[in-house]
């Protein structure tokens, strides 16, 4: 009996704090739209209103059968380039419109914040650029500037120096060669020197090489494996939201 009151209670408690954060939310919202003149979507992407349902099983079909950016592009055909859509209990509006992609990224900048990131690409990727806001954002942006300068863009001996190692993995017979792989080596080698000096290697990993870059082959490798990884699992966590923490996800912060 004791119990059951006690799980009553937690489910009372739970059911009153939700709708006190609807009925405040609610107003401010509304104040946001008309200081802002903002108009609604003109279309809805769920069929089921209350939880989107249909939304949860296409994030989570997707991803498996690789249709994920064939899912994208079908979705901003049929319900225009802005709609509203919801999982679970979370609104969220899509945009593909250049307007408002330029509001976010340039002309309003400072309005959108990265805090939510936080707490998904925290563990993987720190206080980096792409998670914090304001002054923190502007000290994480200094250092990476000096890389994106026209002499440093201009020079291409990294480049030309890996594409060389990757020309040498495409048969020259006709025979099918699996690209993708090649390509994600390929970008890793070349950002990595390019941003920080020195490269993760993980071409030279798969095509071998001479001495020390066999030797270190192995750990190139591994880096490689678990980097991917941690990138595809940070991507999990972002479609899964707050239900993340209902997976168990051992691998995952192995490979962070």
């Amino acid at each position: 009996m004791a119990h059951s009151s006690l799980l009553f209670i937690l489910v009372g408690v739970a059911f009153a704090c939700v709708l006190y954060a609807r009925l405040t939310l609610r107003p401010r919202r509304q104040r946001f739209k008309r200081t802002h003149a903002c108009q609604p979507c003109r279309s809805t992407f769920h069929k089921y209103r209350l939880f989107g349902l249909d939304v949860l099983f296409m994030i989570s079909y997707n991803p498996k059968h690789h249709i994920v950016l064939f899912g994208n592009q079908k979705r901003y055909s049929g319900y225009g380039t802005t709609f509203h859509t919801r999982l679970l209990t979370t609104p969220s509006i899509c945009t593909a419109d250049p307007e408002n992609v330029k509001a976010v990224l340039s002309l309003r900048f400072k309005d959108w914040s990265f805090r939510y990131r936080k707490a998904i690409m925290g563990p993987l990727l720190g206080d980096g650029i792409l998670i914090v806001d304001g002054a923190a954002w502007a000290h994480s942006r200094q250092p990476l500037r000096p890389n994106f300068a026209r002499g440093q863009v201009a020079g291409l001996a990294t480049f030309e120096r890996l594409f060389k190692v990757l020309m040498r993995e495409i048969p020259r017979g006709g025979e099918t060669v699996e690209l993708q792989d090649l390509f994600w080596r390929f970008t890793l080698d070349s950002a990595t020197e390019f941003m920080f000096g020195h490269s993760t290697g993980s071409l030279v990993a798969r095509v071998g090489g001479e001495n020390k870059e066999r030797r270190d082959a192995d750990v190139y490798a591994a880096f490689g494996r678990a980097f991917d990884y941690a990138q595809q699992d940070v991507q999990t966590k972002v479609r899964l939201g707050f239900l993340d923490r209902l997976r168990w996800n051992r691998k995952g912060r192995e490979a962070i």
